[in-house]
């Protein structure tokens, strides 16, 4: 079983206050020193109920994972909030309109403290369903359905989380304009939004890593939906797994961190890497 994990995520910051064009984000980050340069395959995550895992390696668009990476499917929950928001900056790209103070504030809500009421106003403001249509084919997902009036019930397997990663990383998603902005975004999380896979890595690389979790303990199933979504250098990793409500929020983020911990060992100063 796993153990119960401490959050340990990086501070949330503000952006420098500017005007309704996107204020121009830090420099995008160095890589992590020791990443690998062949795509880690490796990771093993027994839980009390059901998981799958993928890593996509947007250099050279190879993705490894579970077996059930591309069969089996769960529902997005917050994780999908990242594709609202860039959804949102793409059809401000579009229409060549700014970003405006109201709009600005509603994605840094979804992203960095998960709010739902800032992403049903996303949601709603590029058309609801078809907007979660539009991510399927945009970012070219085979596995994703569509969930009629409910963004966070959207079915999606592993791999298309990965994928998912990767189209909002490399700006298919937003659009070029915004890329680096929102991705800076995904890097102010608070730290009770930033569990599971930054925790496998030292603070300072953590906070080079963008992510978007998603995590609600659903009534009418008795478990706990949780996903883990990190994207950070060449690399877009997805955790997916949902088990028995009694066991805590804490328990999912375990088996996050524990797939990132065996993919990228020697980060965390963990026992055995």
């Amino acid at each position: 079983m796993l153990a119960m994990l401490v959050t340990a995520g990086c501070t949330a910051q503000d952006a420098p206050p500017g005007p309704a064009v996107p204020t121009p984000p830090p420099a995008r980050p160095e890589p992590l020193a020791s990443t690998p340069a062949e795509l880690p395959t490796k990771a093993t995550v027994k839980i009390n109920g059901w998981s799958a895992w993928a890593l996509l390696d947007r250099h050279t668009g190879r993705i490894t994972g579970s077996s059930n990476r591309s069969s089996q499917t769960s529902t997005t929950e917050s994780m999908v909030k990242s594709w609202l928001a860039a959804d949102y900056l793409a059809g401000l790209e579009r229409t060549g309109r700014d970003l405006g103070n109201y709009g600005r504030h509603q994605i840094r809500d979804a992203i960095r403290v998960s709010d739902d009421a800032a992403a049903e106003w996303l949601y709603r403001s590029r058309g609801g369903d078809a907007t979660i249509r539009r991510m399927i084919d945009t970012c070219q997902l085979t596995g994703t359905k569509v969930h009629p009036g409910n963004w966070a019930l959207t079915r999606i397997t592993a791999q298309d989380s990965a994928r998912l990663g990767r189209c909002v990383a490399d700006g298919t998603a937003s659009g070029q304009r915004w890329r680096d902005w929102l991705l800076w975004e995904m890097r102010q999380v608070a730290p009770s939004n930033g569990f599971g896979i930054r925790e496998a890595f030292t603070p300072e690389a953590a906070g080079r890593i963008a992510v978007k979790n998603g995590w609600t303990a659903r009534s009418s199933t008795g478990l706990w939906h949780v996903n883990c979504l990190g994207i950070w250098d060449r690399w877009s990793l997805a955790v997916l797994v949902r088990y028995p409500i009694r066991l805590g929020l804490g328990y999912g983020a375990a088996a996050c961190h524990e797939v990132a911990r065996q993919l990228f060992p020697g980060r965390s100063g963990s026992p055995g890497g």
